[in-house]
C-alpha cells in the first residue's frame, strides 16, 4: 500500500494537466500513486492521461468516462466508488493548480508526526498566468486542532479539498454531496466530525489558479437551498453541543452572510431583498439564532480584526431586520475601494 493516493478529476484541462503531472513527478516524496479521472473531456485531456499512464504504469491509473457526470462532486464520487484509492492518505487535486515540490512530504510528515486524520496547508491564489499572486490564504494556520472543536477555527478553514491530506479510512462510507455549491464545505465538515485530530501548517504548498471561465457569475437558488438543507441536516444529526454551535456559526457565515454578499452583487438568481428574507427565516427556524451563539459574540469576533467586526455587525443587523441596508453599504464600499472581505 502506498502512503498517499492523489486523486485528480479533469475536464477540458489540456493546457494545464501536463504541468500538474510534472509537479507530482518532481515531488521529493515518492511513495504515492495517482488516480486520474477524465470526465468525458472533448479536448486532448484523455490523450494526455493515456500518454502519462503509458509512461508511468506503476504510478498513474486512469479512469476515462465516456459520459460527462455533470459536476465535480459526481466525478470525485466516481473515484471514491472505484475501489482504486489504495493509499493510507488521500489528496484531491485540481488538474489546473500548481504544487510545491515538497507538498506531499510536508503534509505526510505533519500527519504522521501529529497522528492526525487530516493535514491542511495554506495556499495562494494566482491569476491565469500563474505569475501574479492575488491573495494569500490560511496563513494563520499553525496549530493542531483537537476535536470536538473547542473554538470556531474550523469555520474559517477554506472548504476546498485540494489543500487537505485525508486519512483514507476517514472517508469510508461517505460521498461528497452532489450539488454545485458548498459540497466541499459539507464534506470537509463530515470528515472533521469523524476525525480525532487535524494538523495544520502555514506553509503555502499549493497555488490555486483563478481562471476566468471557471468563475460562477450567477449562482442558482436551488444550489444554495441544497447547501442549506445539508447544513440543517448535519446540525440536526449532531449529538454534541460543540458541533451544533460550530455548525450554527458555519451556517450563518455561508448562508447568512457570504451568500448574501453574492446576492447584492447580482451573482445569484434571487433578488437581494428576497434572499435576505429567506435566509433570515431559514437561520431562525433551523439554528435558533435569536439565542446567542457564543461564536457570534463581539468579544469572540474581535480576535479576527475587521473581518470579525463585519461579521458581528451583520449578525446584529440581521436580528434587527436591517441586513439589506448593511449589504448595500458593503457593496458600495467594495466597488469604490476595491476591497473584498472573504468570509
Amino acid at each position: 500500500m502506498r502512503s498517499i493516493t492523489v486523486v485528480i478529476t479533469a475536464y477540458r484541462l489540456e493546457k494545464y494537466l501536463k504541468l500538474c503531472f510534472d509537479d507530482l513527478l518532481a515531488q521529493t516524496f515518492q511513495d504515492f500513486d495517482v488516480v486520474v479521472l477524465d470526465d468525458a473531456s472533448p479536448d486532448a485531456t484523455p490523450n494526455i492521461i493515456r500518454e502519462y499512464a503509458a509512461r508511468y504504469p506503476d504510478l498513474i491509473r486512469p479512469l476515462l468516462q465516456t459520459v460527462n457526470s455533470g459536476s465535480p462532486s459526481k466525478a470525485r464520487n466516481a473515484v471514491l466508488r472505484s475501489g482504486k484509492i489504495m493509499g493510507e492518505y488521500t489528496l484531491f487535486l485540481d488538474g489546473d493548480d500548481r504544487i510545491e515540490p515538497d507538498m506531499l512530504a510536508q503534509l505526510y510528515t505533519l500527519a504522521q508526526t501529529e497522528n492526525a486524520d487530516m493535514a491542511i496547508c495554506a495556499f495562494d491564489r494566482r491569476d491565469e498566468t500563474g505569475q501574479r499572486v492575488l491573495s494569500h490564504d490560511m496563513k494563520w494556520l499553525g496549530q493542531t486542532i483537537l476535536l470536538p472543536p473547542e473554538n470556531d477555527r474550523l469555520a474559517f478553514i477554506n472548504g476546498a479539498l485540494w489543500n487537505k491530506l485525508i486519512r483514507t479510512t476517514l472517508m469510508q462510507g461517505l460521498e461528497i454531496p452532489e450539488f454545485s455549491f458548498g459540497e466541499d464545505i459539507c464534506f470537509g465538515l463530515m470528515l472533521a466530525m469523524r476525525a480525532r485530530r487535524i494538523a495544520t501548517t502555514p506553509a503555502e504548498l499549493i497555488h490555486y489558479q483563478v481562471r476566468t471561465q471557471s468563475v460562477s457569475t450567477c449562482l442558482k437558488q436551488t444550489s444554495v437551498q441544497s447547501f442549506a438543507e445539508q447544513l440543517r441536516a448535519m446540525h440536526s444529526a449532531a449529538d454534541e453541543v460543540k458541533w451544533q454551535r460550530l455548525l450554527t456559526f458555519v451556517a450563518y457565515l455561508h448562508i447568512g452572510l457570504s451568500m448574501a454578499t453574492r446576492a447584492v452583487a447580482h451573482m445569484m438568481e434571487m433578488p437581494v431583498r428576497d434572499y435576505v428574507r429567506w435566509s433570515r427565516q431559514y437561520l431562525t427556524d433551523n439554528f435558533n439564532l435569536q439565542h446567542n451563539c457564543p461564536y457570534l459574540r463581539l468579544d469572540n469576533l474581535l480576535g479576527y480584526g475587521l473581518k470579525g467586526v463585519i461579521i458581528w455587525l451583520s449578525y446584529r443587523c440581521m436580528r434587527l431586520r436591517a441586513m439589506g441596508w448593511l449589504l448595500q453599504g458593503y457593496e458600495l464600499l467594495r466597488r469604490v475601494l476595491g476591497v473584498e472581505v472573504k468570509f
